[in-house]
């Protein structure tokens, strides 16, 4: 009898042992649209997090709010992901992976699903910690935000859904990766991704990270490999009574000129120059600029006369998402002037995405359009932070505010755009086949 009621409580304790150990159930991830089953996945609203840059310990994290819609097709290794957001102070943004592609042995032709993966597929150097990847996939990125764009007189414009380049090549296309894991490592408090010995991670000398039983979407966007560093060159100029751009007699002249920041994360080098055709004290031009933040990046005044032209030269970081802004006031009389802006660009560009808020199944798409409901709203409440600062000494701040909120104005047209283009995310009917 005892030695029945001991191989009872034998096993009663393996039973618990293996209660404990095993995996939480995985939620069903596939879902039908229009008759045909997709893997689905969605990120919410404030569950996601930007960074420019891996951010291993939690720094350099970009302002975001954005939604993820991820529809795989496994079985004949066609997909999408589609992300748009609100980033860096009201900026919109988006990206589209398709055109899915992998080479290398493990790509699965650049469709996957149940694989152990640290990211090194496609990039050559781990991107994060070995994890379980329930899916993942690899493809070329395309995106948009808010910028200038020629109309069809070919004047520019300001375009809610302005192509976003790379800001290294220039180019419209980028290389993306991204994966669907119930093993979570980035912290939720720190945004970091820790170790079990306490430090960071660090791709050089990878450790054994932190894991937590979490679900996460990832996604990573960088050039695509061989992209070449290109400067980008902007030239702005006065606009005057005469061809050449030279200005009336004025005690108060003032003009606002937008610079699309296409290399975003690298450096802006100005030259200013001025002449005249007046005589010396009749001309005082003041240059100052601004991020899209309002912040003063730099002034420089140049006072230009009869045989004596002006020049300065000025740089600043390109640190934020959108129009930077150039305002030149002062007292001018039968002048002109000129800046030319060379957009050099950092040597490397990578932006990491990530949500630890994941709906599954067929309900993704359901939270993805609450999402899409929530980005609509904020975009129509945003209040640039300029608002609440106290203006630099040289500029009145509601200049700038009219700038950007004459740009929120339009951003009403973007909860149509929006819907519309990610309307397409019903995968084509081909895949069908």
């Amino acid at each position: 009898m005892r030695w029945l009621l001991a191989a009872a409580a034998l096993l009663l304790l393996a039973g618990v042992a293996t209660a404990t150990q095993a995996p939480p159930p995985f939620p069903q991830a596939y879902g039908e649209q229009d008759g045909v089953s997709y893997f689905f996945a969605s990120g919410g609203f404030d569950t996601g997090s930007l960074s420019s840059g891996p951010a291993y310990d939690g720094h350099g994290l970009v302002e975001f709010h954005g939604c993820a819609l991820v529809q795989l097709r496994p079985a004949f290794h066609h997909g999408r992901m589609a992300v748009s957001a609100v980033v860096d102070n009201g900026i919109p943004l988006a990206f589209f992976v398709d055109d899915l592609e992998g080479k290398e042995p493990g790509m699965d032709g650049g469709l996957t699903t149940n694989q152990t993966l640290d990211g090194s597929l496609g990039h050559g150097a781990p991107l994060h910690p070995p994890v379980f990847a329930d899916a993942a996939a690899w493809g070329i990125a395309t995106g948009t935000t808010l910028g200038l764009a020629p109309d069809l007189q070919g004047r520019l414009r300001l375009d809610p859904n302005a192509p976003f380049h790379d800001p290294v090549s220039g180019d419209l296309n980028m290389s993306a990766q991204f994966l669907v894991t119930r093993q979570g490592f980035r912290d939720d408090a720190t945004h970091g991704i820790p170790t079990v010995d306490g430090g960071w991670f660090d791709p050089d000398a990878p450790k054994a990270a932190k894991l937590h039983q979490g679900d996460e979407i990832h996604l990573h966007i960088q050039s695509v490999p061989g992209a070449r560093p290109t400067p980008a060159v902007v030239n702005l100029a006065s606009t005057g009574v005469l061809p050449d751009g030279t200005l009336a007699p004025s005690s108060n002249h003032t003009a606002v000129f937008l610079l699309p920041n296409t290399r975003w994360g690298g450096t802006a080098r100005v030259h200013m120059s001025a002449q005249a055709v007046a005589a010396a004290g009749q001309n005082e031009i003041a240059f100052n600029w601004y991020s899209p933040k309002g912040d003063l990046m730099g002034s420089k005044t140049l006072a230009p006369a009869l045989a004596q032209d002006a020049a300065a030269d000025l740089e600043f970081p390109l640190d934020h998402l959108g129009d930077y802004v150039l305002r030149v006031t002062g007292k001018v009389s039968l002048a002109k002037y000129q800046a030319t802006v060379v957009l050099q660009p950092a040597k490397s560009f990578g932006l990491d995405l990530w949500w630890d808020g994941v709906t599954f199944g067929a309900p993704a798409t359901g939270a993805y359009a609450k999402c899409q409901v929530q980005l609509d709203q904020s975009l129509g409440s945003v209040e640039p932070t300029i608002v609440h600062r106290a203006p630099p000494p040289p500029f009145p701040v509601a200049m700038v505010v009219v700038a950007v909120v004459g740009t929120l104005s339009i951003l009403a047209v973007i909860t149509k755009l929006t819907h519309d283009t990610l309307a397409g995310l019903a995968l084509k009917k081909n895949y069908r086949k």
